[in-house]
């Protein structure tokens, strides 16, 4: 009978997580396509930039910064000393 119980709440707890999710990611995607925000976003400078500059201050002038317009997340590859930029216009949030 306690197995029972168990079962249902976790069920019913699995079943909350997962609306409350679906409606987070909802809200996140209608957030991308606000024009307020493209505007702002527009303002600041590129990325490349601003990894320069976060380099420059950190003195580490030896990593290479490429901008990748396919990529939808940054990265930095330790091996080839590499930072792979995601393009700001499309994935800005």
């Amino acid at each position: 009978m306690e197995y029972v119980i168990i079962l249902i709440l976790a069920i019913s707890l699995l079943l909350i997580l997962g609306i409350l999710s679906y409606t987070k990611v909802r809200d996140i995607k209608a957030l991308a396509e606000k024009e307020e925000l493209n505007t702002l976003s527009k303002n600041f400078p590129d990325n490349i930039e601003i990894a320069k500059e976060i380099l420059a201050k950190l003195n580490n002038t030896g990593v290479a910064i490429e901008e990748d317009k396919q990529a939808q997340a940054s990265l930095y590859i330790a091996v080839t000393n590499k930072i792979i930029i995601a393009s700001r216009e499309k994935y800005f949030c």
